[in-house]
């Protein structure tokens, strides 16, 4: 009896699991780094850190005292 509950626990762990990768998965479709950090696709790796610093001010609770 105990281990038909542990494999029916297991599988319903297993279907849950599965459950959290496909919404994850779904959720990141629309995700597009370059245009979150308005870059070109082709922008350099010292374009791309200056981008991610000026957003990184311009929301950062400590540099930013206005709401944006």
């Amino acid at each position: 009896m105990a281990k038909i509950l542990l494999l029916l626990l297991c599988c319903g762990l297993l279907v849950w699991i599965y459950q959290i990768s496909i919404t994850s998965e779904n959720s990141l479709k629309g995700f597009d780094p370059y245009q979150i950090l308005e870059v070109n696709k082709d922008a350099s790796l010292r374009e791309i850190r200056k981008a991610y610093r000026r957003l990184a001010v311009l929301y950062h609770p400590d540099k930013n005292k206005g709401d944006v």
